[in-house]
Formats: structure tokens, sequence, C-alpha cells
């Protein structure tokens, strides 16, 4: 990641390119949740999962279900495709293979909240589920493998994970809401990003210490350094994902709107 990154906005713009603070428009339509690999984008719109490249042109439907999909990721090696479908009635974890457009369900576990996160790697997709607490606002990191085996991670609970190359991991601690709602709420179910630099085994708080009010804003904190800039702004927004840079210099998210 050339220090880039992709925010949803509202109405007629939903994509834009934040390249050193500066918007640009790429598409128009209602379109969700956008993941890139190479010259390829994964979005959702019209309640299915679509792809076309970067550069804009065609975009080819992906599935044909015409259900609630949210968070399209693209595996490490960009030959799959994951996803939260709600195909039946609760979301569970789908994979297509680009391939070949084999399409699976990988996950059977009925929770009311349950959405993809990434990949582990090209053989184990991320998700976050409340199905094995009672409090559907407590959900945890798990992994599934192309066959199904389901194994939550030991990060404690979370709703959004990035691992860096060379080991690092960022860690969003779980609300009892989507990311979105947030606001400006400070309280004490207030999700937060903790972070365990490469080697270490503890890890660290980052901007819950009551001066992090850098709502809607697309954030890049240097791990060096603790060092906290903007390179841009989403008027609004649905995740607060998290990203590093390829050389795990950096950490990339957008903050609660306001």
């Amino acid at each position: 990641m050339d220090l880039r990154a992709f925010a949803y906005l509202p109405s007629r713009l939903p994509f834009v390119s934040v390249t050193d603070g500066t918007l640009t428009p790429m598409a128009t339509g209602y379109l969700r949740y956008p993941d890139v690999h190479g010259d390829l984008v994964v979005f959702t719109a019209d309640d299915d999962v679509w792809l076309v490249p970067v550069t804009g042109g065609r975009a080819s439907r992906l599935t044909n279900d015409h259900v609630m999909v949210r968070n399209p990721r693209f595996s490490p090696n960009g030959t799959k495709i994951a996803w939260t479908s709600y195909l039946g009635q609760r979301p569970e974890v789908f994979v297509i293979d680009l391939a070949t457009g084999d399409q699976r369900r990988l996950t059977w576990l009925g929770a009311a909240r349950s959405f993809v996160v990434g990949w582990q790697d090209d053989e184990h997709v991320v998700f976050s589920s409340p199905h094995q607490t009672n409090d559907v606002g407590l959900a945890w990191l798990y992994t599934v493998s192309l066959d199904g085996h389901v194994e939550r991670l030991g990060y404690g609970p979370g709703m959004d994970l990035a691992v860096s190359s060379d080991g690092a991991v960022a860690v969003v601690t779980p609300n009892s809401g989507d990311c979105s709602r947030w606001k400006r709420y400070r309280g004490g179910t207030a999700a937060q990003i903790w972070l365990r630099p490469a080697g270490a085994e503890k890890f660290l708080r980052l901007l819950r210490e009551g001066n992090d009010n850098h709502d809607g804003r697309i954030l890049i904190v240097t791990i060096a350094d603790g060092a906290i800039r903007e390179i841009g702004k989403s008027l609004e927004g649905e995740a607060n994902w998290l990203a590093w840079s390829p050389d795990s210099r950096y950490v990339v998210w957008r903050s609660p709107m306001a």
C-alpha cells in the first residue's frame, strides 16, 4: 500500500481514491465495501458481489443471490474472495474461486452478527462472530478453513484484525454496534485499537487517552514514533477497517465519524 486507501461516501460518490489527502471520485452508484487486489476491485451493490478493473469499465456480477452481502475480501494471492452473505437468513461466510466460479458456504453458525474481516493466509478466512457467547455485542475473532474448520484466534474479543508481514498485530476490540454508529461516544464500551509490535508480548492501546477527536478521518500512525497524521476524510462511513503498509511501518484506519 503506497499510503493510499479507499473510503465509502454516500449518494453519488461512493468510492474515492485517497492520495496525499486528495479525494478523487472513482465511480457512481450505490457501491459499498470495496477491496482491492492488483488491478481488480471487489465491491457490493444490488445485494450481490461484483468485480471490476481498478481502472473502471464494465463490472461483473460474481453472485446472483439478491440477498444482503458485505465485506468481500480478496485472498492474499488474489485467487479467491470471501464475503458475508445472508443467503440462509443469518450472516455466514462464503467463498468463491475466481478461476472456476465455484462458490461455497464455509460456516453454519447461526449467529445474529457475523462478518468477514479478511484472510489469515490463502487457506483461512478471518471473521468476527459472537456465536460462542451469550452477548451479541461480544464478538471474537475466528478463522475458518476452506474445508469449514472453525478455530478461535488468541487475540481476545475483536471485530477487526490486521497482521503485518513481519508479524505485528493490530486489533479493534468489539463494540455493541457497527463502527459507523460510534459517533463521539467515549463511554466504557467504546471500541479500541490495540497494537502488538512484531516480537512483543503485550498489546499497546492507541488513541484512547481522551485526545482522539479524529472523527471520520482516514489516519496513519507511524509505528516507530507513534505519530498520527491524516491523509483524508470520509464524510460518512461504514467500517473502521485496519490495514498495514507492506513494509510494516504504518497502520491505516478510518476513525469513527462525527
